[in-house]
């Protein structure tokens, strides 16, 4: 069975994922045995403008609808809508390109930018000035007791997750850095990995009170299971290391970080309680080589 109709000012609400269309314009088709389609269709979402189109893409009687559309939006907005509630790094205008597949159990969200316009407030690596273009593409699924996650940031980052909808905190992942892909892990938290050109640790130090919840909430630091990385330029406590190993993993009373490389190699006791003290204690340290006197 096919139908033919047009709208102009119609008002659409989808139920998975929960978005309203309104101001919709467009010539379309349904077909039961196939699904929607239109050649091109304007329309409001989320409060600014879209441009996109439909196609039908089922197949033996199974129909099947996906949307591509294009459009800014601030991010803020966009982050409401996706019901994510934590104060992020990145602030700005998002312009994207929307791909929406509509099918059932297999229903998927694909959202894909070259991020200029926004601004992404993290240290090296992965600062980011509004007016720079770096490529991201984030995908979701929408159907299902788990949904799954994942965003590949401009070669850098590598983002594989999977959570009960509305209990982020309770779900898995891995956040792989350096360009390699990101694995789901079985158990709970998110681990980290990978490898960094530089880590200035006063920098995420500064990250992790501004983003990682109220002062003497550990919740969501506790979330995070641990991390493995090699970094090219370490500048923390004093000093800057190059090529450092660090491991880092909860301990009963906060987090132990072990270090290695040709300069030191030993253990730093971060604790949870505050203005309790730092505990360093080294297996070996290297001093480089006085200069000459001039």
């Amino acid at each position: 069975v096919q139908v033919d109709f047009a709208t102009e000012g119609a008002r659409l609400l989808l139920s998975e994922p929960p978005l309203e269309l309104s101001q919709i314009k467009g010539a379309f088709r349904f077909d039961t045995a196939t699904g929607l389609s239109a050649p091109d269709i304007r329309a409001q979402a989320l409060g600014h403008a879209l441009r996109g189109r439909a196609i039908a893409a089922g197949a033996r009687g199974k129909a099947r609808t996906r949307i591509e559309a294009s459009g800014r939006v601030p991010l803020q907005v966009l982050t409401s809508w996706l019901g994510v509630t934590p104060s992020l790094p990145p602030s700005g205008e998002l312009p994207y390109a929307l791909g929406l597949d509509l099918d059932g159990a297999d229903s998927q969200l694909r959202v894909s930018s070259d991020l200029k316009g926004l601004a992404v407030n993290l240290p090296a690596p992965f600062a980011k000035a509004a007016g720079d273009s770096r490529q991201a593409v984030w995908r979701m699924t929408l159907q299902g007791n788990e949904r799954r996650y994942w965003l590949d940031y401009a070669g850098q980052a590598s983002l594989a997750f999977a959570a009960r909808p509305g209990q982020a905190l309770q779900g898995r992942g891995e956040l792989r850095l350096g360009g390699a892909a990101a694995s789901l892990p079985s158990a709970q938290g998110l681990r980290v990995a990978g490898r960094l050109s530089e880590l200035d640790w006063s920098a995420w130090q500064a990250v992790g009170k501004q983003y990682g919840g109220a002062p003497g909430a550990t919740g969501n630091l506790q979330f995070l299971r641990g991390a493995e990385l090699q970094i090219e330029r370490f500048n923390g406590f004093g000093t800057q290391v190059d090529n450092l190993a660090a491991k880092l993993a909860r301990s009963s009373h906060g987090w132990q970080l072990d270090l290695t490389s040709a300069l030191l190699e030993g253990r730093v006791d971060l604790p949870d309680a505050t203005g309790a003290p730092i505990a360093v204690d080294l297996a070996r340290l290297s001093f480089p080589p006085a200069e000459p006197p001039s």
